[in-house]
């Protein structure tokens, strides 16, 4: 009994198999990070309070956007050539790797010379320093993710997603226990991170898989040319992502961006169910490389069913009972929070079927079309930012972002129709 288990959750048999294997352990790491995610999140937002809760936060929106530079799809590509290609795993890894770490240490020149122009809070500056460090260690331990992801083995990033939360949990406990700062949390949460790039690291070479730097600068341009269209996304993503709290910080402060990001956090919660997604997208990519259309078209109904009878009422029901929920995680202090957490929730709804939607076009070598698709949302999203935050209150931005995501999720479900329709 205990053997066939084992055979079933850490081999690849058949397409169905695979897609349960692959889903029960991103499942598990979704259930088990989100759980402590949103654990560390109440003790720093109830330990940290508003003001020093938003600039920790400030500090992370304005390292998003040097760091759209550290990847520029380089890790979707990587997912989706070696779900292609297994064989060439080793030539992905080595010469991504080998990007990464140049552009790595370009990348810190650039934020300590530009730390300066984001305010004249030191404090900040030195959380903005901090949060690029360690989102440069978190990018190159993406890159070892993306390999096992496209291995299909999705075991392997269970255990070191677990090593490196459970990290982050110690280091959370022990900061707010001693009732430290932000920027002492940053030290650990980067300790944390490099011991969990070492332990994966091991995971690598027990997979049988080569490290080292190569520098084929023929291949680069190869895959520089397909990541260029996943560049502009990244960019746009970047600004999409976090000009509603810069436009908060900006304009209301740092304590309100800590009441807009209390509510955040309980929409990143709930893209937990964006697992399903994370499993998906290989998968999409095999039977496209395949023309298995059949299979594909079969995966597609079948899931997004499921997806609809689950996520609607689930959100109906965090709708109803918004303030209570955030009273209850946050404290009474917080309640103000509950009207962007509806809109959040349900900008979480229309995200999950966004991704679902880019992961076929991504898996159809659509790239293109959909950074067409996403510049449309961003600009939507910037324009209606900038129009309504100055004016009104702190949490329409999150109004912006329903609006613009249930745009980009139509846009891009029309695309693939059109796209099914030539590869049948």
């Amino acid at each position: 009994m205990l053997l066939k288990i084992k055979n079933f959750l850490f081999h690849n048999h058949s397409s169905k198999q695979t897609l349960f294997k692959n889903t029960f352990w991103l499942g598990q790491i979704e259930f088990f990070s989100k759980i402590i995610q949103f654990f560390i999140t109440i003790l720093v937002v109830r330990s940290f309070g508003p003001t020093n809760f938003g600039k920790f936060n400030l500090a992370f929106s304005y390292a998003a956007i040097i760091m759209v530079l550290s990847d520029f799809g380089l890790n979707t590509i990587v997912t989706r050539e070696v779900a292609k290609h297994p064989d060439l795993a080793s030539k992905y890894l080595n010469n991504t790797l080998a990007m990464k770490i140049i552009v790595s240490l370009f990348l810190c020149i650039i934020s300590y010379l530009i730390r300066p122009i984001l305010g004249g809070d030191p404090f900040i500056q030195k959380l903005f320093i901090l949060c690029i460090v360690y989102n440069l260690l978190q990018n190159i331990y993406s890159l070892f993710v993306s390999i096992f992801s496209g291995l299909e083995k999705m075991e392997y990033i269970f255990i070191s997603k677990i090593i490196y939360y459970l990290g982050l949990l110690f280091s959370a406990i022990l900061i707010t226990t001693n009732h430290s700062t932000p920027d002492k949390l940053l030290w650990l949460y980067i300790i944390a991170s490099t011991i969990t790039l070492i332990f994966t690291t091991i995971l690598i070479f027990i997979n049988k898989i080569k490290i080292s730097l190569e520098f084929d600068f023929i291949f680069w341009k190869k895959i520089f040319s397909e990541t260029l269209p996943l560049l502009g996304m990244a960019v746009l993503t970047a600004i999409y992502l976090n000009n509603d709290t810069i436009l908060i910080g900006r304009f209301f402060g740092p304590e309100k961006v800590g009441f807009y990001q209390s509510a955040y956090k309980i929409l990143f919660a709930f893209q937990s169910v964006n697992v399903v997604n994370y499993a998906l997208f290989p998968r999409f990519s095999a039977l496209i490389h395949q023309k298995n259309y059949e299979s594909l078209n079969k995966l597609i109904k079948f899931t997004l069913t499921l997806s609809f009878v689950v996520l609607i009422p689930l959100t109906i029901g965090i709708t109803i009972f918004a303030k209570p929920i955030i009273n209850i995680i946050y404290g009474s202090v917080y309640s103000t929070a509950s009207l962007a957490m509806i809109f959040l929730i349900w900008s979480g709804v229309a995200s999950y079927f966004r991704a679902y939607a880019t992961n076929l076009l991504i898996a159809a070598n659509q790239q293109k079309v959909f950074f067409y698709i996403f510049l449309i949302g961003t600009i939507t999203n910037i324009v209606i930012n900038i129009t309504i935050t100055p004016n009104f209150n702190y949490y329409l931005p999150a109004l912006s972002l329903l609006i613009s995501e249930t745009l980009i999720t139509i846009l891009s479900t029309i695309a693939f129709i059109r796209i099914r329709k030539i590869m049948l």
